[in-house]
């Protein structure tokens, strides 16, 4: 997934998850960010933490979700509305 604007992943996907999913964790690069970020949640509780593309990592956001009855399409789109615009 391409590069992700900051303030619409936390107003947009973080802020809004379903109280249906439990943990979340992943690897995500934000637009004008040179460092990879490693995001982790276990129910409302978030953590972030910046470090160093590895050699030879494509810098790119995985996300990856966990919970009931989720609604995988739904979280898809919302993610996918988080991707910077190009200027």
């Amino acid at each position: 997934m391409d590069a992700l604007d900051p303030e619409l992943f936390f107003e947009e996907f973080l802020a809004k998850l379903p109280s249906n999913v439990y943990r979340a964790k992943g690897i995500l690069k934000f637009v004008n960010e040179n460092r990879r970020v490693i995001f982790q949640l276990s129910g409302r509780r978030y953590h972030f933490e910046e470090d160093d593309w590895r050699e030879g990592e494509t810098p790119c956001s995985q996300v990856v979700v966990i919970g009931k009855d989720i609604n995988i399409e739904g979280l898809r789109k919302r993610l996918e509305a988080c991707i910077a615009k190009e200027e």
